[in-house]
């Protein structure tokens, strides 16, 4: 229910930059909007990733529910391994992994399998970071 209640205080539809972001405050966390970022899948695959493509950047092992961002969007808002983002009609994720320098407002999520990556394609989505007191500037 506190996921649903989440997802139904992002704000939408605004263009942004990480000196305007909207944020809300719900039960002593903050959810920062990031924009509406493109978002793909990746497999665990070394035409996708580097030669480890089992462990993320901040060695994990890859599983579903986690995800990588581009690296404007890192070092714009600050974020840190291990922060949940929540994405639009997807649910939450756990910033892992971080994408290869070319790419710009951007987010991939882990997925098992070739095929299901291909399925889900690409997509515009809002994108929101759930931050945690230890994240609250």
């Amino acid at each position: 229910m506190f996921e649903k209640l989440i997802v139904a205080l992002i704000v939408t539809g605004i263009s942004v930059s990480p000196k305007t972001v909207p944020t809300v405050t719900v039960i002593g966390r903050e959810i920062q909007n990031l924009g509406k970022l493109n978002v793909t899948a990746y497999t665990a695959s070394v035409e996708e990733t580097d030669d480890t493509p089992f462990i993320t950047a901040s060695n994990q092992q890859v599983r579903v529910g986690i995800c990588a961002l581009s690296r404007d969007i890192e070092k714009d808002f600050g974020l840190k391994f291990g922060d949940e983002i929540i994405i639009e009609g997807l649910g939450k994720f756990e910033f892992q992994d971080r994408m290869n320098k070319r790419l710009k407002k951007h987010v991939d999520i882990f997925m098992s399998s070739k095929f299901e990556a291909f399925k889900f394609g690409r997509k515009k989505l809002n994108v929101s970071w759930l931050k945690y007191r230890r994240n609250l500037r």
